[in-house]
């Protein structure tokens, strides 16, 4: 029985900018993925996702058919000839394909079937890289199970393959912090591992976001992709770095709100989630989404808040019917 747990992760700085080679800073945070994998006497593959009450057994020739299929609608999408969100059917598709994918880019014959079970406490479709995490903890299972030494740069790859289909265009930031465990920085396509310093970090659910991920990167890209404000963004994020390396909290907390005005630019963050963080920093109280946002709707997934006035952000929160989750860093 093979046994592999996986973090989760929140972006400090550079959702959307990283996309067009701006840096980005990504925490890694204690909220886990669990996934078990164990060997079966049947040659089939079976999935067991606990959070999607989703039970199926398949075949290793099944499962190639399925990711031909999968890799023929993404081809699809990348020629505009359709949505992302058609690219995968289901949400099981998304661990069919990791595994798919795996065996073929190893060329691995199936000689006893085995069972995924998938087990995770990381909210779906909220910032925290839900999806991130089910596709890093498979690869890590995977590797173990049929005891192939891990490459950052092939997990990677593998990883990355993936989560295209989920989002579109990966930048790849999702994965680095999971993989490595680590806080990580990125800039100019290097991943870096990093230290945060102590911060009292909390996130707030407003609600599963009305658009996909992918939905907001490609409105994102169609209207500003050529734009000047990506410049805006790297500056704030080196100089988040930067106060990050001299543990500068104040500075911090001041940037991340520079942040989410540049997250409101691109028209990523509804109107509620907007009037709920301008509330918080009324209040001195950093705030900003942590991932996708929403262009559309009233929800936009994960925002963090940096205070120290607990009753403060708790009393603000509960005006929205709002849930607060301290969260420590890794």
């Amino acid at each position: 029985m093979i046994h592999e747990y996986t973090c989760s992760k929140l972006i400090i700085s550079g959702e959307y900018s990283a996309l067009f080679g701006s840096p980005a800073i990504i925490a890694a945070i204690d909220i886990y993925n669990s996934i078990i994998i164990t060997e079966e006497n049947s040659k089939e593959i079976t999935f067991a996702l606990i959070n999607l009450s989703y039970n199926e057994s398949i075949s290793a020739n099944e499962l190639q058919d399925l990711r031909n299929d999968i890799l023929l609608r993404y081809k699809n999408f990348l020629m505009n000839k359709d949505t992302i969100k058609n690219v995968l059917l289901c949400l099981s598709d998304l661990a069919k394909f990791t595994v798919a994918n795996f065996l073929h880019f190893y060329n691995l014959k199936i000689n006893t079937g085995f069972t995924i079970k998938i087990d995770s406490a990381i909210p779906i479709n909220s910032g925290l890289g839900s999806s991130a995490a089910v596709i890093v903890s498979i690869l890590k299972a995977l590797y173990n199970f049929f005891q192939i030494k891990v490459h950052f740069e092939e997990i990677f790859t593998l990883a990355k393959e993936a989560e295209n289909l989920q989002h579109g265009y990966s930048s790849g930031i999702d994965l680095a912090p999971i993989i490595y465990h680590s806080s990580i920085y990125y800039c100019e396509n290097k991943f870096t591992p990093i230290n945060l310093p102590p911060m009292s970090l909390y996130i707030i659910n407003t609600g599963k976001p009305k658009s996909t991920t992918g939905e907001s990167v490609n409105f994102v890209k169609k209207y500003f992709s050529k734009s000047a404000i990506w410049q805006d963004f790297e500056n704030v994020t080196k100089k988040i770095y930067t106060a990050i390396k001299n543990c500068q909290i104040d500075d911090i907390k001041n940037l991340i709100n520079a942040n989410h005005l540049l997250l409101k630019e691109i028209g990523v963050i509804p109107k509620v989630t907007e009037k709920f963080i301008n509330s918080l920093h009324f209040h001195n109280i950093a705030a900003k989404i942590s991932g996708a946002g929403s262009v559309k709707g009233n929800t936009a997934g994960i925002v963090i808040a940096l205070t120290d006035n607990l009753a403060k952000l708790l009393d603000i929160c509960k005006n929205y019917n709002y849930k607060v989750l301290p969260v420590h860093l890794l």
